[in-house]
């Protein structure tokens, strides 16, 4: 993460910025350029799917939640919580 300088050159690095036609002074955007590194950018596009649902906890977590500490289950609920909540927000300014 320290290589690069800005969130921008990050998002460049993996393919996840828009493709663009420009000529005079129209300009289109496309869908994401599909450059660089594509299991990294596979990894981001599904963790971000998963949290356009409410976070909730099912049959197969309930086990694995059971055997850590309540401070645990509590810090990830809140990382759930506000990772839907953040993505809601991105989508309802049309991100």
């Amino acid at each position: 993460m320290n290589r690069f300088e800005s969130p921008r050159q990050l998002m460049g690095y993996l393919g996840l910025v828009p493709s663009e036609r420009s000529t005079g002074e129209s300009v289109r955007r496309g869908s994401i350029t599909k450059a660089g590194n594509g299991r990294v950018r596979h990894m981001l596009v599904e963790s971000v799917w998963t949290h356009r649902h409410p976070p909730k906890i099912g049959k197969t977590k309930l086990y694995r939640l059971e055997q850590v500490s309540p401070a645990v289950r509590e810090i990830g609920w809140k990382a759930q919580s506000c990772l839907t909540a953040r993505y809601r927000k991105l989508a309802a300014r049309g991100k």
